[in-house]
Order: C-alpha cells, then structure tokens, then sequence
C-alpha cells in the first residue's frame, strides 16, 4: 500500500464531504513510535498514516475524530486509562482506540484485525459494532448522519 501525503489525504476528506474544524500537524515517526512503546503494541499502518498525515482532527461539531496521539485527549492516555478499568471489555487490549463522535461512540482497530474500524460504546461492554471497513469511512459516515438531522 502506498503511502498517502498529508495533502492526499486533506484532499480525500474534502472530497467526501468531511467538513475539518482543525488539524493537527503530522506526526513524527519518532511519536509514533513512542505511542506503540507506550501501548505495547504495533499501531496498524491504516492508524500510522493518518497520524504521519495530522496528530488530530476535528470533524464536525468540532468532535474529536482524530485524537492527538498524546496530551489531556489524546490517544495513549486514553486507552492506557481504558484499558485499566474493572468494567472494560475483555478485547479491550486487542483494540487501540483513535477518536469519536464525541456523542458516546468511540472508534477503534484491532491490531489482529486491522481491516475494519469498531464503534463502542462503554455502556455497552462487551458488544461493539463495524462502524466501517477504514478510518476515513467512518467520519464520512458520520458526516453524513449529523447532516441528515439538519
């Protein structure tokens, strides 16, 4: 798989209709790789692109889509957080959470199952669902729902 530029992919958004409030800057290798140290895991390279292409993105409703890899709301506290609770899932280590809709659901990727994205809901425990087969799917999908209430 090619690898995608930050403005290929700032392009691909635009043409789907994802409407960006901010971006992150990229990246760099170097945090990325302190995220998988850190997550003591691989961070799949669906999850590296985006990450190498903005460290967060803010989608409609200024929701976290992206979250910056570290920080208050970033992506390695949070699921090092997650991952310690009484009440997570039993898959929750499998899974490295990226974003959300900012209204409940949090999206992930199974590092042993990279091809789809999840949706969970902590309320929910155990059950997940598909929420799309890539990351830019999803906040295409979700674009489209804020849009159909308007």
């Amino acid at each position: 798989m090619k690898r995608r530029t930050r403005q290929q992919l700032i392009a691909e958004l635009k043409k789907r209709g994802i409407e960006i409030k901010s971006l992150g800057p990229s990246a760099k290798p170097d945090k990325i790789a302190r995220a998988a140290r850190e997550l003591a895991q691989e961070i799949p390279p669906t999850l590296q692109e985006i990450y190498r292409a903005f460290n967060g993105l803010r989608g409609t409703t200024n929701a976290g889509f992206l979250w910056p890899l570290f920080g208050d709301q970033g992506m390695v506290p949070y699921n090092t957080f997650i991952r310690q609770q009484e009440f997570s899932p039993s898959w929750i280590s499998d899974v490295i959470f990226f974003g959300g809709n900012g209204i409940g659901d949090y999206w992930g990727i199974n590092v042993k199952r990279p091809s789809k994205v999840l949706a969970w809901r902590p309320i929910d425990g155990e059950e997940f669902e598909i929420a799309g087969r890539s990351i830019i799917d999803v906040w295409e999908k979700e674009q489209h729902s804020y849009e159909s209430l308007e």
